[in-house]
């Protein structure tokens, strides 16, 4: 940032130049990939809490959808599984938001899933 705004403040100068050169060269996309690195503003490595628990013990389930294309079997939605444990994602398509479909996708899935446990 100082080396730029030295450049145009020994040709040119206007109110809040400082403050323009600066917000400029932030959102410069040339300027972030020549920019040193800041070794001062990182941060030392911690470890990682491994869950002790089993996979499909502790799962995350959420919904996308709405602004996806309609596919050709009508299903514009995905319901989404995420094992904690072992970060292995499903996803599941629906055509609607209803909870008796969103029911039956879950039960399908826990059924299968529990065909793979030991």
């Amino acid at each position: 940032m100082r080396k730029t705004y030295d450049r145009l403040n020994a040709l040119y100068y206007f109110p809040k130049m400082r403050d323009l050169v600066k917000r400029y060269v932030k959102c410069c996309k040339q300027c972030e990939m020549v920019a040193p690195k800041r070794l001062e503003e990182r941060q030392p490595l911690q470890p990682i809490d491994i869950m002790h628990a089993h996979p499909f013990e502790d799962i995350a389930i959420d919904v996308m959808g709405g602004d996806l294309p309609r596919r050709a079997r009508g299903n514009q939605y995905l319901v989404i599984i995420l094992d904690n444990a072992s970060k292995w994602v499903h996803a599941i398509p629906v055509r609607n938001l209803c909870a008796g479909t969103i029911v039956d996708k879950l039960t399908s899935f826990s059924v299968c899933s529990a065909l793979l446990e030991p």
